[in-house]
């Protein structure tokens, strides 16, 4: 760690900072030790993932982290593993011991919890039946512990069933709680597709913007759609013809400052809902600003 440089035959060799996280556990009489190094890269480049001192060279699984410790068992060349179902046992055991540390950082060193997290969800496993070994024993154990820590868009967790997928950028835009819509949260952009890769077949939560609406808390709703700027109100009431159920939402903002509803602008209100430029000669006149087309 106090080396700027490290060179193997005249070549530098590329170094990268880690979060560490040391195990120790006695089992059957027997002392294991196991060196986990974090970062989000090792899963990114085909690095070596397990080391024995040194490196156990076909062990390149594309996980999120390595793991050096003396328990492994390697061939006689020191490249491979000679055993992997005693391996993938061991793994389980120590990944176990692992998360207990790692769960204690999540209310001690959060900055350290998200790093973590963010390098075991890197993990990208590659189709090949001789590391099913190192998978299974990764999703036994960690699949688990990402349903119970989902990352929102708030950068907290909840359970997975708590996170939502907004079905389009705008939606995920709009802050939940400000609309009174309390314990659901978005997902976290940046972990989308590795829960769709961790966890492919599963049907994860969605929320469309007519959900939204509709579960919001209507004071709330309302005072958050008139604080829009008229370009974000514009924007957003553009994907409001495809919202299914709010009629009598008061969602149209007129130029006086006021909301009104579908039910509403179709009754006899004396509020005009046009496109015409026409109404510009008559300022006095209330009428629905940025209108759907068609209508």
């Amino acid at each position: 760690k106090r080396l700027s440089h490290i060179y193997v035959m005249g070549e530098e060799v590329e170094q990268h900072d880690v979060k560490s996280v040391f195990i120790e556990f006695d089992l059957d009489g027997r002392t294991f030790n196991y060196h986990f190094a974090f970062n989000p890269i090792f899963a990114e480049k085909g690095y070596v993932n397990f080391f024995k001192g040194l490196p156990i060279l076909q062990t390149k699984y594309n996980l999120g982290f390595i793991v050096d410790s003396q328990i492994f068992e390697v061939d006689d060349s020191r490249q491979r593993i000679s055993d992997t179902v005693k391996t993938e046992s061991q793994l389980k055991t120590a990944y176990a011991y692992l998360l207990r540390e790692i769960e204690t950082l999540h209310h001690d060193d959060k900055d350290t919890f998200d790093y973590i997290y963010k390098s075991i969800i890197a993990s990208n496993f590659k189709a090949d039946e001789e590391k099913n070994y190192v998978r299974d024993s990764f999703n036994e154990v960690f699949r688990p512990f990402l349903l119970r820590y989902t990352l929102t868009s708030e950068n907290t967790y909840v359970k997975i069933e708590d996170a939502y997928l907004p079905d389009s950028d705008r939606t995920g835009a709009i802050a939940l709680p400000e609309l009174g819509i309390n314990g659901k949260h978005w997902f976290n952009p940046s972990v989308i597709s590795a829960y769709k890769r961790h966890f492919k077949g599963k049907e994860l939560n969605s929320l469309g913007l007519s959900d939204v609406i509709l579960e919001a808390d209507k004071k709330k709703l309302q005072d958050w759609i008139l604080s829009l700027t008229i370009e974000d109100y514009s924007t957003l009431q553009s994907e409001f013809t495809q919202c299914k159920g709010i009629s009598d939402i008061r969602i149209f903002r007129s130029n006086k400052g006021k909301l009104y509803s579908c039910d509403e602008l179709y009754s006899d209100l004396n509020v005009y809902y046009s496109d015409a430029e026409l109404f510009t000669m008559f300022t006095p006149m209330e009428h629905i600003i940025s209108p759907l087309d068609g209508e």
